[in-house]
């Protein structure tokens, strides 16, 4: 059995790392817990002397064939991965050597370290709050090794005590430390990308909009858009190919050289109005923006079609600052554009085809041709759903002429069509849509559910948005996807969003949404700005120099103050209730002249006190006895409250015979 730890050692133990690997469970492979199930097992069988512990070769040789092993399976998630793959393979290795104190220590220690990993992939403030009990939780199993001395509550009050002294300097280093740019940088980790694709199938946006996760939150320094305006454009889909959506080859040779380096001159005009966005984690370069937006200070790159494309993928909750030009037109269309976005198959779906012939034969203007088109939606039986029925071979025929019921995607792929039929270029955009304005918190959330699919047209000389759905489902556009579809709205998804017809739950919905609004804005992305801004505020213009002698400042009355409120060299040594009682027996004695010599212990004391006083021997010694058991013994503390009630009893009684 091992020596040095007990039971509840070995349970902390088993707890924080539970608590650790399933907190990364998306992210590291289910081979580790396998191979964590038969670690875990042999520990607790060498705890009950039932198996003997590894030797070392045998912890090498485990160690050397799981590295290979993870490293062949995850090293194609990038660099990242298998590194850290290789910490949990170390953190769950350590059950099979813990043999001294220094192992667990090596244990406490790379739980930190995956802690910070954790803080890699989850940037919410449940998941931060998350975070700080698995560092206080290895804190406490540190603690209960080193001052087993102490009871529970003891070491449980000393814990929060060592928590509450830290949060001054952390929050001091995180507001005042000047913000350095990094030394090294941090390797992606392959992920798979989320939100929307960059090929668009009719069902494709109609599952995503099932989803209620966070896509991005907006604020608008002039004011929010009304919500007719607010179609933020991801990707434009210039390309069909047998009822699939997706990007040219143009296109894709422009982000070839966006990531080159290359920069696309794209005019705007009109006066700039400022937003922000507050991305999550999509791991795709292409960022939801208003028509036409420029970034700000960021790596944006504005291409020929007016989408946004970042340097980097997202890969964490950031904020991206963007300047909007909303009488800027859109016009570039050069011969190669056009007839991209002209081309179509060469056959297939007839009845469109013909229905799109007989509008051709009545020599109307572009805009009288789309009206009819648009007409045709509103004034059929179409309607609006997420459960559209199969279409079949012949999509655009079996949704115009058949089925009638779709969802964005399918008004805007079948509204594109018939503009090539018509010989007007057109094109799909995917994007989002709406938005829940909070007028107390001033910002826009945006999730997956407002993802949307919309049409342009290039119509006298410039690029047109025209949205079908919105002659079909126009409470879509003006209200969102709740009120156009309340019946299909998050069907089978248990978030909050769903009850917020409950005045309790729509105030905590409401309440965590300006919190982590919050926390995204000052404490995600507390940049250079933002600190500069903070300490203008408090302490007026100062340089770059002026704010590292402040943060030495600080730094040092923040260790001050800490060092001060641990010692408290202001307070006398506080005596144990014991003592307190010999004390008083003390005073007692040395009236009649009894002092205590230097170096005498109690028991010696009360000895000498019997020899000059018999009448009060009986009781010094047992005074004596009792003091040494409540002191001493290894008691329950009922029994050790039962003595110290004697103890002061017996006190009274030595005082009233001494007077």
């Amino acid at each position: 059995m091992d020596l040095f730890f007990k039971r509840h050692h070995l349970l902390l133990i088993l707890l924080c790392y539970l608590a650790t690997a399933l907190s990364l469970s998306n992210q590291i492979h289910w081979l580790i817990f396998v191979l964590a199930v038969a670690c875990i097992g042999w520990r607790v069988g060498i705890y009950f002397g039932r198996l003997a512990a590894p030797s070392v070769m045998v912890n090498r040789v485990a160690a050397l064939l799981g590295a290979g092993v993870l490293m062949s399976v995850v090293f194609s998630q990038g660099l990242f991965s298998a590194m850290m793959h290789l910490i949990v393979l170390g953190y769950t290795l350590k059950f099979l050597e813990l043999s001294a104190r220094r192992d667990i220590n090596v244990f406490v220690c790379t739980g930190m370290v995956l802690i910070a990993v954790f803080f890699v992939f989850e940037t919410s403030v449940m998941m931060a709050l998350w975070g700080v009990l698995l560092a206080v939780l290895h804190l406490g199993l540190a603690l209960s090794l080193y001052a087993e001395h102490l009871s529970a509550k003891a070491q449980t009050r000393y814990l929060t005590k060592l928590v509450l002294i830290s949060l001054p300097l952390a929050l001091m280093l995180f507001v005042l430390l000047p913000r350095l740019p990094p030394m090294w940088k941090l390797p992606l980790q392959n992920q798979a990308t989320t939100g929307l694709s960059e090929t668009v199938n009719p069902g494709d946006i109609a599952e995503l909009s099932r989803s209620s996760a966070l896509a991005f939150r907006a604020s608008f320094a002039q004011g929010v858009p009304p919500a007719n305006e607010r179609y933020w454009r991801v990707m434009t889909m210039d390309q069909y190919v047998q009822g699939q959506w997706s990007q040219s080859e143009s296109i894709k040779s422009a982000v070839r050289l966006a990531e080159r380096g290359s920069r696309f001159n794209v005019e705007v005009a009109g006066t700039a109005q400022s937003y922000e966005l507050i991305l999550e984690p999509s791991f795709q370069t292409w960022l939801p923006s208003l028509a036409v937006s420029n970034g700000q200070n960021n790596r944006a790159n504005l291409l020929f079609n007016y989408t946004l494309r970042n340097d980097i993928p997202i890969t964490q909750r950031s904020m991206l600052r963007f300047s909007y030009f909303p009488d800027t037109p859109i016009r570039y269309l050069d011969r190669t554009m056009r007839q991209q976005n002209l081309l179509l198959p060469e056959s297939g779906n007839e009845q469109t085809r013909a229905w799109a012939a007989q509008l051709k034969q009545e020599n109307l203007s572009p805009q009288q041709q789309i009206s009819r088109v648009l007409q045709r939606y509103a004034g059929e039986n179409f309607r609006y759903t997420l459960r559209p029925p199969p279409l079949g071979q012949e999509q655009i025929d079996g949704f115009l002429f058949g089925s009638q019921a779709g969802f964005c995607v399918h008004y805007a792929s079948s509204f594109v069509y018939i503009m090539r039929l018509l010989e007007l270029p057109a094109r799909m955009v995917t994007g989002y849509q709406g938005g829940e304005w909070d007028g107390e918190g001033g910002f826009l959330t945006v999730r997956q559910y407002d993802a949307h699919a919309w049409a342009e047209v290039y119509v006298d000389g410039r690029w047109q948005r025209f949205d079908p759905t919105a002659f079909v489902a126009p409470d879509r556009v003006e209200s969102g996807l709740e009120s156009a579809l309340p019946n299909e709205f998050l069907a089978g998804d248990l978030s909050l969003i769903k009850f917020r017809s409950n005045a309790l739950v729509n105030q905590l919905y409401l309440t965590m949404a300006k919190f982590d609004y919050v926390w995204a804005v000052w404490v995600l992305n507390y940049d250079n700005q933002k600190q500069f801004d903070l300490i203008k505020r408090w302490f007026g213009d100062i340089d770059f120099f002026a704010q590292v002698w402040l943060f030495i400042g600080a730094f040092i009355a923040i260790i001050t103050l800490m060092v001060l409120w641990s010692l408290k060299p202001w307070q006398r040594p506080t005596l144990a209730r014991e003592d307190k009682l010999f004390m008083a027996l003390h005073g007692v004695f040395s009236k009649q002249g009894l002092e205590r010599l230097p170096g005498e212990t109690v028991t010696d004391y009360c000895l000498r006190i019997s020899l000059v006083s018999p009448k009060n021997a009986d009781q010094v010694m047992n005074f004596s006895r009792l003091y040494n058991r409540v002191k001493y013994a290894d008691q329950t503390s009922m029994q050790n409250e039962k003595d110290y009630l004697k103890l002061s009893l017996l006190l009274k009684l030595i005082r009233r015979r001494t007077k």
